[in-house]
């Protein structure tokens, strides 16, 4: 029996920062979409000029994305320069023939971020939580699905006490 293999129509490319502050996670709430509601890491697409600024400024293409959306997205502008190691989270084929390749950092603030400037198309709040309640969020079903080994993967909690969804 012969497989084809064949190689996806369109690829994406998406990072995400897991910002701490004091030990609590900074989350948003999704507005709009499929997503709505559901609580996550903020971040969003790579572009092609992630990668020439990043050459510039000799950093990876995900961190200089990941800032950018972080910004767009929180009101809050990271430095490239401080944002850890990118863990891949999440690499599928979708349905549409497209795929997707996803990872996240983790970058310790140095001041707490302002709650109050975050881009309201996108996001219904923002919160700062403990790692106990975020991984209650994630129980409950209530944060992205795709982002639950996000913790694990970047060391947070041992896989023990990861949660599964059903």
């Amino acid at each position: 029996m012969n497989k084809q293999i064949t190689k996806p129509n369109q690829s994406i490319v998406t990072a995400r920062l897991v910002g701490r502050y004091e030990g609590k996670y900074l989350i948003a709430q999704r507005k709009g979409g499929s997503q709505n509601g559901l609580w996550e890491f903020p971040g969003g697409k790579l572009d092609s000029a992630d990668f020439r600024r990043a050459s510039s400024l000799k950093v990876s293409a995900y961190a200089v994305a990941a800032c950018r959306e972080f910004e767009e997205e929180i009101g809050y502008k990271v430095s490239p320069a401080i944002v850890g190691h990118f863990v891949t989270y999440d690499r599928r084929i979708h349905i549409d023939d497209v795929e997707q390749n996803a990872h996240a950092a983790l970058v310790d603030f140095p001041d707490k971020p302002p709650l109050n400037k975050f881009c309201r198309s996108e996001v219904l709040c923002l919160d700062f939580v403990p790692l106990e309640d975020l991984l209650e969020l994630m129980e409950w079903g209530e944060f992205r699905p795709e982002m639950m080994s996000i913790p694990a993967r970047l060391g947070l909690v041992t896989t023990a006490t990861t949660v599964s969804v059903a």
